[in-house]
């Protein structure tokens, strides 16, 4: 293959920090899901969007990629509507004990894959 021992393999870090960031939008959506459920609160879908576009133009950067980060997006909602439901299944399943703690600290490695992936270009 070309590969050998001590030899340097490229690495894709907007692929690294896009797979990062796919967990953990997921985990974040469904903290605020659930949040939001105990609090008995509708969900900001707005703020998803601005993640999402965030998210999209750091990952898939110049004005060339717009069907590559429309897709993203489109992906990402399709998984934040599993995810807002999973959040909701998991508070009448197992209650709202910390929610909102988790809520507010799951955006942080969500916000570190966009910090990561623009710092990596």
């Amino acid at each position: 293959m070309g590969i050998e021992n001590a030899s340097d393999v490229p690495i894709d870090m907007l692929a690294e920090y896009r797979m990062i960031f796919q967990e953990s939008f997921r985990t974040y959506v469904a903290a605020k899901a659930k949040d939001g459920f105990c609090k008995n609160k509708e969900y900001e879908l707005n703020l998803d969007q601005d993640i999402l576009d965030r998210a999209a133009s750091a990952f898939y950067p110049g004005w060339m990629e717009w069907s590559a980060r429309s897709q993203f997006k489109n992906e990402m909602q399709s998984s934040a509507s599993v995810a807002r439901m999973s959040g909701i299944s998991s508070a009448l399943g197992d209650g709202c004990t910390m929610s909102a703690a988790l809520a507010d600290l799951s955006i942080v490695p969500v916000e570190a894959a966009i910090t990561g992936a623009i710092e990596s270009r």
